[in-house]
């Protein structure tokens, strides 16, 4: 059987969680409190159907626990893959800055995401599409609008994008 594979973006309160929520037997992976409004109205239990996180190691074991497990859910929500993308930027910064806690004077405020670092992270978040792909659900993921700025100018908006 053809599962959805939806990635839903817009700007707030464009009714993104609703309409994920909407979907049956669902599990949900809650990465930004975007659900607390709904628990009851959808049957959200924290522990159950309903997992609060930022940490994007525990979004992959779940998902690695949805692929390997025999369970009832039918669709895993992902609000929103623009936190878990934050959350990755921030594990890896940590991880980064250990390994240049040599230099003089380094802060964690002050690390800046290297060119070749962003190879590592762009991996990870790419692994947790591909077993987002293979799983025999329906997977919906949120994300954010934001606006995108021209190169070179200083916050001339020329857009949007996710």
């Amino acid at each position: 059987m053809k599962r959805l594979k939806l990635l839903n973006s817009g700007p707030p309160g464009s009714l993104k969680t609703r309409m994920a929520l909407s979907f049956p037997d669902k599990f949900y992976i809650d990465l930004e409190g975007g659900a607390d409004w709904y628990a009851d109205e959808f049957g959200l239990v924290e522990g159950t159907n309903w997992l609060k996180t930022t940490d994007p190691d525990t979004v992959m074991e779940q998902i690695d626990w949805l692929l390997t497990n025999r369970h009832t859910f039918r669709t895993v929500i992902i609000d929103s893959g623009t936190a878990y993308y934050t959350g990755l930027q921030i594990k890896y910064s940590d991880i980064f800055h250990e390994y240049e806690k040599r230099s003089a004077g380094n802060k964690p405020d002050y690390y800046k995401i290297q060119p070749s670092d962003w190879t590592i992270i762009k991996r990870e978040g790419n692994r947790l599409v591909q077993k987002l792909l293979m799983l025999d659900m329906n997977v919906i993921m949120t994300a954010q609008e934001k606006s995108q700025y021209a190169e070179g100018t200083v916050m001339s908006p020329t857009g949007l994008k996710i």
